[in-house]
């Protein structure tokens, strides 16, 4: 599990760190399921605008 806290627009950057440099150099392998995504807050009541978001990677 990752856990994310910043701007909705870093989403996207953050899988693609966890797919193309963490995934690879781990122990793990990716499996045939999908990620899990769950919004732990609303970042429009966020007094930094953020959201945080725990992704389950399977």
């Amino acid at each position: 599990m990752f856990q994310f806290y910043d701007i909705p627009d870093k989403l996207g950057i953050t899988y693609q760190s966890i797919f193309a440099q963490w995934l690879p150099n781990s122990e793990y392998d990716p499996g045939e399921r999908p990620c899990l995504e769950f919004c732990m807050n609303d970042p429009s009541t966020d007094p930094d605008g953020k959201c945080k978001v725990d992704l389950y990677i399977r």
